[in-house]
């Protein structure tokens, strides 16, 4: 672990070096204190290994040199990403450019390297480069933003903590008490989507201002809870102080360095969208980065460096690592780093000091994520069996973590079980969200195997981890991280909410991610031999993360596919094949590609200058759906949905959701522009109190790329929901 946690914060020390040193160049003098500081740590450590550097000089000048070019382009990199404005040239270079600026770097590294790879420490070095530096801007060179409401809290956090407190007033405004019961049956139903003046609204529920109904209620958003005239984030703060440390790095560089400090919410709108989005997303990109690198380190103690470095690598970019951890201040990035912390523990000699700090680790785990104890329970069991003297070192470990948490939970929410305590207690659907009352049958089901979240439907190389576990059955840590795997699954299957809901991929088994690479560690060990193995497993491994790029590049399988209907309400998309969330990225070519395709109206790029407030909220499906109102004045209104479709040649039936709230109905017509355009066509809406499916055949002659645009004819509202198209057989 030292071999590898050495070169690491070497690199760090000389990206900051880079760093502060443009920053000066370009008249920044901010962050000079820490530029000093760096500098006679620089001079510290240059003199106290002076022998060994100028032995490595002598022999690997130019590969020296590469690794501060490296260093380099990374500090630009991050002064680039955070759109640092006395750099506005930078904005314009594309991301992926330093990600193949460093990767070449890297290959010349090892070119230079060449002669001395006898001395696995410089080999190593490189491969930690290409894990840490490279997956870094690897991971920030998607413009598309992942996240939920889950990450708000913490990703908000470092700014309310800078103007000194933990409230997130500043953002969403105080507590006001509400005491229309009808508002409260509202929200009680269907899971509302409200939208908010200060862009923070989102599943709202109600919490009892007093001890009785008749106190009244306040209505939040779910994520956050009123506490004493304050709102107040219900997750596990430890995340967020990761994002502060990040947050006050950053500045003490010279970066970020404007932030909230106002209680104006309108004025904190372009902070939620932007800086504490990226804040959070480099936060991510760092940890997802780190805990690519911890792996490879206990890998390393099986494997040789290459096989270690793929399978950190497969890690990485190829399963929910890369597609959740890496996208966002998801308690699961923190989770993951803790839990091979304490693996490389459970392979350190039994030492009262190594059971201190696997104490500590299992108590930070919980504490990030107390859904994590049924995991902590696992570990710590694995290490009492080994020994039973541990017990006092490992309660010794865990108790200032206790103490800490009871204590910080106890004086802002009153509750030992903190936020999540206030919320089980809330006038909502909240018991439903968060309790143990679920079919565990199928829930597993569904962790596992399902279209919408299965780990083995995204990630299908590891179903090879039960042939590694069986390989390895006898050594300690394959049997600690199978039953923490099992325990793990078991628990989240009880959940009721096992989707997690607005996510994409198995969100809920990241954390035990790092346990299947760890099983599979003795068949990459064993295949020497198995051709069939290897090639079936690599196949696999590349489906992986051809998926995951796909849920990665593009918003479509995050926004759309969990938003129509709301997956919350509609659980059962969970299970349909026909589908799945990464098919969304493909939307474009989805016609030529699958039988069918929707178009969502509200999600589709759309002429709408024509009309206004055309995007309402409906609680049958937490949908947002196009609306366009008509009048006898007018003969009717245009809508152009700019919806991409490239149809192959033939017949093809087009189905529109729509509703109409006129007396005698209305009428659509149906216009497409592209190669081979069709003459119009006019659907009859019959009248109805709901939604309701109407189609028409449309043939095509030749291959095009086209748009729909649609004529709301009468005097009549008309709501869009979705277009779909199937080919005909």
């Amino acid at each position: 672990m030292t071999a590898i946690a050495r070169p690491l914060v070497i690199e760090f020390l000389r990206i900051l070096i880079c760093l502060q040193g443009i920053l000066l160049l370009s008249g920044r003098t901010s962050g000079i204190y820490l530029f000093f500081a760096l500098v006679c740590m620089g001079s510290w450590y240059l003199y106290w290994n002076r022998v060994a550097i100028r032995s490595r000089l002598e022999t690997q000048a130019v590969a020296v040199g590469i690794q501060i070019l490296g260093s380099l382009i990374i500090a630009v990199f991050l002064i680039r990403y955070t759109e640092d404005p006395a750099f506005p040239v930078l904005s314009r270079v594309n991301p992926w450019m330093f990600l193949s600026l460093h990767l070449l770097l890297t290959l010349l590294y090892f070119i230079f390297s060449r002669k001395q790879q006898t001395e696995s420490s410089l080999v190593r070095e490189g491969l930690v480069g290409l894990l840490t530096l490279s997956l870094f801007v690897f991971y920030l060179s998607n413009d598309t933003r992942l996240v939920s409401a889950d990450t708000r809290g913490n990703a908000l956090l470092p700014f309310t903590l800078l103007n000194g407190n933990l409230a997130l007033d500043e953002f969403v405004g105080s507590p006001r008490v509400q005491h229309d019961d009808a508002g409260r049956d509202l929200v009680a139903r269907d899971h509302v989507k409200v939208s908010s003046s200060n862009a923070l609204g989102h599943l709202l529920v109600a919490t009892p201002a007093g001890p009785t109904t008749e106190s009244g209620y306040i209505l939040h958003p779910y994520y956050l809870v009123p506490r004493n005239g304050k709102f107040y984030s219900i997750f596990p703060i430890l995340p967020g102080l990761v994002n502060t440390a990040v947050l006050a790095a950053l500045k003490g560089s010279g970066l970020m360095e404007k932030y909230i400090q106002t209680s104006e919410p309108a004025n904190a709108v372009g902070v939620v969208y932007d800086q504490s989005f990226r804040l959070q997303r480099i936060t991510a990109a760092l940890l997802a980065a780190i805990s690519a690198v911890l792996l490879f380190s206990l890998l390393a103690n099986w494997l040789s460096d290459v096989k270690a470095f793929l399978l950190a690598l497969l890690f990485a970019i190829g399963s929910a690592h890369y597609s959740t951890s890496s996208q966002g201040i998801w308690q699961h990035g923190v989770g993951e780093i803790l839990v091979l912390g304490i693996c490389a523990m459970l392979l350190q000699p039994n030492k009262p000091r190594t059971h201190v700090i696997t104490g500590l680790l299992l108590s930070l785990l919980v504490a990030t994520r107390p859904s994590n104890a049924p995991l902590a329970i696992v570990f710590a069991a694995g290490c009492l069996l080994q020994s039973p003297r541990s017990v006092f070192p490992l309660a010794l470990g865990a108790l200032p973590v206790i103490l800490a948490l009871g204590i910080f939970n106890t004086i802002l929410f009153g509750n030992l079980a903190g936020g999540y305590g206030l919320l089980r207690g809330s006038d909502s659907n909240s018991a439903n969200l968060f309790g143990f009352l679920g079919n565990p049958l199928s829930g597993g089901a569904g962790l596992l195997f399902s279209p919408g979240r299965g780990l083995f439907f995204y990630t299908p190389f590891l179903f090879f981890a039960a042939l590694g576990a069986y390989i390895g059955r006898r050594q300690r840590l394959i049997q600690i991280a199978a039953a923490g795997i099992g325990v793990h699954v078991i628990a989240f299957a009880l959940v009721p909410f096992w989707w997690g809901g607005a996510c994409v991929g198995p969100r809920y088994l990241v954390e035990i991610l790092p346990l299947f690479f760890i099983l599979l560690f003795p068949l990459v060990e064993a295949w020497k031999n198995a051709r069939v193995v290897r090639t079936l497993f690599f196949t696999l491994a590349l489906a992986s993360i051809v998926v995951q790029l796909l849920l990665v590049l593009s918003e479509r399988p995050f926004v759309v596919w969990n938003s129509n209907p709301h997956i919350n309400s509609n659980p059962e998309r969970l299970w349909s094949f026909r589908y799945p969330p990464f098919r969304e990225t493909l939307h474009p070519f989805a016609p030529a590609l699958f039988a069918s395709s929707r178009f969502y109206s509200a999600f589709e790029e759309a002429q709408r200058d024509l009309f206004e407030e055309d995007v309402i909220r409906s609680s049958e499906s937490e949908s947002g759906y196009l609306r366009v109102k008509t009048d006898i004045k007018t003969e009717g209104v245009w809508i152009v949905l700019k919806m991409p479709l490239y149809l192959r040649r033939g017949s093809y039936t087009v189905t529109i959701r729509t509703r109409a709230t006129s007396k005698s109905g209305t009428e659509l017509k149906l216009v497409t522009e592209g190669e081979s355009s069709l003459a119009p066509i006019s659907i009859a809406i019959p009248e109805s109190d709901g939604f309701q499916l109407v189609s028409t055949k449309i043939a095509i002659q030749k291959s095009s790329l086209k748009s729909f645009s649609i004529l709301a004819k009468s005097n009549a509202t008309v709501v869009l929901d979705y277009i779909e198209v199937t080919k005909d057989r």
